[in-house]
């Protein structure tokens, strides 16, 4: 059976910190910057840059993370 991983935005949206929307519009943002040859940049960060989440958000999840 094959098991997939939750990520960090699912974790984020399932802890109420974000919207789907949030995510959606940050996920764009990180895929444009790849695209466009621009150092990576973690979904946590820009989602913090956009001001959706606060650092104390993102180590909870990845506390949540590292848990699961």
């Amino acid at each position: 059976m094959l098991m997939l991983e939750k990520r960090f935005g699912m974790h984020a949206i399932e802890n109420g910190f974000i919207t789907k929307d949030q995510l959606h519009k940050s996920l764009v943002i990180q895929v444009e910057g790849n695209i466009e040859g621009k150092t990576h940049k973690l979904i946590g960060n820009i989602l913090m840059d956009l001001g959706y989440i606060n650092s104390d958000q993102i180590n909870k999840i990845l506390l949540s993370l590292k848990i699961d």
